[in-house]
């Protein structure tokens, strides 16, 4: 019963997300045969030896299920969030939404992004209808296999989740204990 709801909750997410197909890429599985960037600005490192792992092959190393609902991306993601309603920081494609800000999130998806660290759906509980991407990069040091800083690169509003008020959440985190609140 606990994993219908929690499908049912991620249907209704994914496809409210603007028609776009979400292709699950096991980005864990692949192996840099090639010459790989893990991002197309920041990280110019070039992996060519086949031997090596993947970038992101060291940050998710090992992770299970209570990895991907409680790690540092999303921690990162709270912090940023936190500074971003003091007025410490400025991101201007979250004007309209900075009164969610102060409020709690839940994470509807999350998984590795192909630029890097991960990318997620989010919805705030506050107004758990509006549907929120975000990016969270992280930096490698391949050499010791050790993922090092965290940092935020993007949050856009995506779309409306018709039908998910409040009290929908609420009951779906209750029944799903192991979905953190943020």
């Amino acid at each position: 019963m606990k994993k219908t709801l929690y499908y049912a909750m991620l249907v209704a997410l994914l496809c409210s997300c603007g028609g776009k197909r979400n292709v699950d890429n096991n980005i864990n599985e692949l192996k840099t045969e090639v010459t790989t960037h893990d991002t197309v600005a920041a990280d110019t490192a070039e992996v060519s030896d086949t031997t090596k792992k993947s970038l992101n092959d060291i940050r998710f190393a090992g992770w299970t299920e209570k990895e991907w609902l409680d790690n540092e991306y999303i921690r990162t993601l709270r912090r940023y969030l936190d500074d971003y309603s003091k007025g410490k920081i400025e991101y201007e494609a979250l004007n309209p939404y900075r009164h969610l800000t102060k409020g709690q999130f839940v994470v509807g998806q999350i998984e590795p992004f192909m630029l890097g660290g991960v990318f997620m759906y989010i919805m705030f509980v506050d107004d758990p209808e509006k549907v929120f991407t975000v990016c969270v990069y992280s930096e490698v040091d391949a050499e010791a296999e050790k993922v090092l800083n965290y940092e935020v690169r993007s949050i856009e509003y995506q779309s409306e989740v018709p039908g998910m008020p409040k009290e929908l959440l609420q009951q779906i985190m209750k029944e799903h204990p192991e979905q953190k609140v943020w």
